[in-house]
């Protein structure tokens, strides 16, 4: 077995209950302008940054629309949920308190803004136990795997020494494939895609709880 002493942790569906933002907000801000939700919507844009997604969805559903104004108002929408509104994942906040107590340097590497992330940590009591709060877009997002390689940097860890917390498969491939362990959490969001990820993974479990240190 191996000790991992080194973590990168997704916040929403690893961390938070908060999937159902990104899959209630878009479709509202549709609605709002006018348009009508594609039913393969969230699936859609689960991979992309805010602005290609924000992009892919005024071409299809607001012809006309601002990008920047449609940016301002879906962050409007959601910064109230993660300040006051989003709740942590069973045993969540424990199982980070525990990673540090036996000794971990741990980071969150999020594909929503960090201030909001940040907000929401504060609000759990926990955003003193990561040593940073890092914004995936600023790369490319999670497709791309600089992302990944400069929070470990960051940490001071090599790829091969640091483990990947996450419930999303296309993050986990791009994790993978730059050399880092991999940690699956389930979150239902994705759960059509749990039976992949859970192959690819080193580790997978129900929740971030389940994580016994080992993999």
């Amino acid at each position: 077995m191996n000790r991992p002493n080194t973590a990168i942790l997704d916040f929403d569906g690893t961390i938070a209950e908060s999937m159902y933002i990104w899959d209630e907000c878009p479709g509202e801000l549709i609605r709002r302008h006018g348009g009508t939700p594609p039913e393969d919507l969230v699936r859609a844009i689960a991979p992309m940054v805010i602005d290609e997604a924000l992009t892919w969805m005024r071409d299809r559903c607001m012809p006309g629309a601002e990008v920047p104004e449609l940016k301002r108002e879906l962050y409007d929408m959601i910064a109230h949920e993660y300040a006051e509104v989003v709740r942590p994942k069973p045993g969540a906040i424990e199982a980070v308190r525990r990673m540090r107590r036996d000794g971990m340097h741990l980071c969150v590497l999020s594909a929503t803004d960090s201030r909001m992330v940040r907000s929401a940590l504060e609000h759990f009591g926990i955003l003193g136990e990561f040593e940073f709060v890092a914004f995936a877009d600023e790369w490319g997002g999670k497709t791309h795997p600089e992302c990944f390689l400069h929070a470990a940097k960051r940490l001071g860890s090599a790829p091969c020494d640091t483990i990947v917390f996450e419930d999303a498969l296309h993050a986990v491939l791009t994790a993978k494939r730059a050399g880092f362990k991999i940690a699956g959490v389930y979150d239902a969001s994705s759960a059509h895609e749990w039976d992949e990820l859970r192959r690819i993974a080193d580790w997978s479990g129900e929740l971030l709880a389940d994580w016994t240190g080992e993999i």
